[in-house]
């Protein structure tokens, strides 16, 4: 039994994950991806990137005022990755393999990045055989948040796959918790794998990924229940791809209600499980 996480997220603290040592090739439990691991890439922004001054978290990613023409791009999105070192082809004959992203945050409701009518904030995190402009195989998923309606801002769902640069966000698949009273503190995503090819060559792909949203009631009457649990799913990933296991974070913003996008900054955690038996 792998001890609880000692994190600050309440999510994680509730996670405990039952694995032994045999097999070939991943990690036992939940993988921490510290500043001194990860590295950012700004794309279409300007970005500044450092450890997080904040207790709890490693890293701070602010990107400026530029803005995309959808809620997350591979060829546009800024982001936060990481190597793991870990070969498609050497898990691509695993019996069982368990892969999850997740990432940490905690947006308060007076955020810029909630407040800025003038730009929907997108975050997501990935999994993928590259870094996210030239992946082949995988999906990203996680939420904007949405500024088309006066009132408390929805927070909606936003996934994409990197077999093409594609997005799917918003319409039905809303979250209608009320943002004004929740600290929201990030997507975890679930990937499901598929495997193809013959016994003798087996290749990996990526199926989809199952996403679910941690929000924590910052409100007085404490009214909501703190897991959302409001699941999506992404579309589907690749089949096969060369090249190693890539996570991390995306990060966008794109101009709403014909305004000006003001500049983001966020502090954040990057944690991952490829579990393998």
């Amino acid at each position: 039994m792998i001890p609880k996480s000692a994190t600050n997220s309440p999510y994680l603290s509730r996670i405990t994950i039952n694995s032994s040592s045999g097999g070939g090739g991943g990690s036992a439990g939940w993988q921490e991806v510290t500043f001194a691991d990860g590295t950012a890439v700004g794309q279409g922004y300007g970005i500044t990137y450092a450890a997080s001054p904040v207790a709890g978290f490693e890293h701070r990613l602010t990107i400026d005022i530029n803005s995309s023409t959808n809620y997350l791009s591979k060829a546009l999105a800024a982001y936060v990755y990481f190597d793991t070192g870990e070969t498609t082809a050497s898990l691509s004959s695993s019996q069982s393999l368990v892969m999850a992203v997740r990432i940490e945050c905690s947006i308060d409701p007076t955020d810029v990045i909630v407040t800025d009518a003038g730009a929907d904030f997108s975050l997501a995190a990935f999994l993928a055989n590259d870094v996210p402009n030239t992946a082949t195989m995988g999906v990203w998923s996680g939420a904007f948040y949405d500024h088309a309606f006066a009132g408390p801002r929805l927070f909606a769902t936003a996934h994409g796959d990197f077999s093409v640069d594609t997005t799917i966000g918003g319409g039905g698949s809303q979250i209608t918790t009320d943002i004004n009273n929740d600290l929201y503190q990030g997507p975890n995503i679930i990937i499901q794998p598929v495997q193809t090819g013959t016994g003798a060559a087996p290749l990996l792909g990526i199926q989809r990924a199952m996403t679910n949203h941690w929000f924590d009631d910052n409100s007085a009457a404490k009214s909501n229940v703190l897991d959302n649990n409001s699941i999506q799913r992404s579309p589907f990933g690749g089949d096969t791809g060369t090249g190693t296991i890539h996570v991390g974070g995306m990060f966008s913003q794109f101009i709403r209600n014909a305004g000006i996008a003001q500049s983001k900054t966020i502090d954040f955690n990057i944690r991952y499980l490829l579990a393998v038996q």
